[in-house]
């Protein structure tokens, strides 16, 4: 086997490590859980998108989020506009969403942006009526929609990679830090399964992991089936809640916030630590938490 193909290999074997953590229902689903319902914060009653399939199953998947911004006057505003656009591909159409005036301040500023991204992400993957035509079946992520050539390579896990994850692999091996990273990472785990090997590794080679965790993302989602095996969970999660799994691992900081998790062993004080010390990446964990313990509750127990 080639270095490349060694890569790939070696990329799925993490995968199928973190996928663990990605599909845990532990205490970390109990801080993140949402507590806004959804009927408190229905749509109005009107033709629009607010009241489709799409919109009404973003109230529920997002409830958390959208009562948020409906306690912000202006991003309220900015939602009672949305939710009365017409309905284009599932969605709200976009022209319409754009000219919706924009929330001021920023408390008003952030709900609407941590709006946005649960539509893109927990109703973007969970909420089938949602989906549009654009990419890789509906998919709003670049990172599923890597502009490739065909490839010519007989191992059909390297020819999906060449093809569909070209980008992020080029990224990878451009960097020099990127393979040192797994090199670590593995390294470490098969010396004694030590459970800060993610963190330890990315204090190692810093540089690296940005472009190592879109590279495992990409593989992991477009490339699962070629390379697998998968875990049923793993599975589940990229059939059902895909944008918000890649949303998270695509993230240097969700991805080691959840690796942090694991590391915890369930322990409060452990998570709330993990929190602490990658507070931007709460949102994106969220969202794949959310869809995860909703959607594939069975496969992920």
């Amino acid at each position: 086997m080639n270095q490349v193909g060694s890569f790939v290999v070696r990329l799925l074997a993490v995968a199928a490590l973190a996928s663990a953590s990605a599909c845990s229902t532990n205490d970390a689903t109990a801080v993140v859980s949402r507590d806004a319902s959804f009927e408190a914060h229905a749509p109005p009653s009107d033709t629009g998108y607010g009241a489709s399939e799409c919109g009404q199953c973003v109230a529920r998947q997002c409830s958390f989020e959208r009562a948020a911004c409906t306690a912000e006057p202006t991003c309220a505003a900015y939602l009672e506009c949305l939710e009365r656009c017409p309905v284009a591909g599932g969605d709200a159409d976009t022209t319409c969403a754009a000219a919706c005036p924009a929330p001021t301040g920023s408390a008003a500023e952030g709900a609407k942006t941590d709006l946005a991204r649960c539509r893109a992400a927990v109703a973007g993957a969970a909420c089938p009526a949602c989906a549009t035509s654009v990419g890789d079946g509906g998919s709003r992520d670049p990172l599923l929609n890597q502009i490739c050539s065909p490839s010519s390579d007989p191992n059909v896990c390297h020819q999906c990679e060449d093809e569909r994850c070209c980008m992020s692999q080029q990224r990878c091996r451009d960097n020099p830090d990127c393979n040192p990273y797994l090199d670590c990472y593995l390294a470490c785990v098969g010396d004694g399964g030590n459970p800060n090997c993610s963190q330890t590794c990315a204090d190692s080679h810093d540089a690296g992991v940005r472009d190592f965790v879109s590279r495992i993302a990409c593989v992991t989602a477009r490339c699962g089936e070629p390379c697998g095996p998968l875990s049923p969970c793993l599975r589940c999660f990229l059939r059902e809640c895909r944008d918000a799994y890649v949303g998270c691992q695509e993230s240097p900081d969700c991805y080691l916030l959840q690796q942090c998790f694991v590391a915890c062993r369930n322990a409060p004080t452990c998570i709330d630590a993990c929190y602490a010390r990658f507070p931007a990446a709460r949102t994106a964990f969220a969202a794949q938490d959310l869809c995860g313990t909703t959607r594939c509750p069975v496969e992920c127990n």
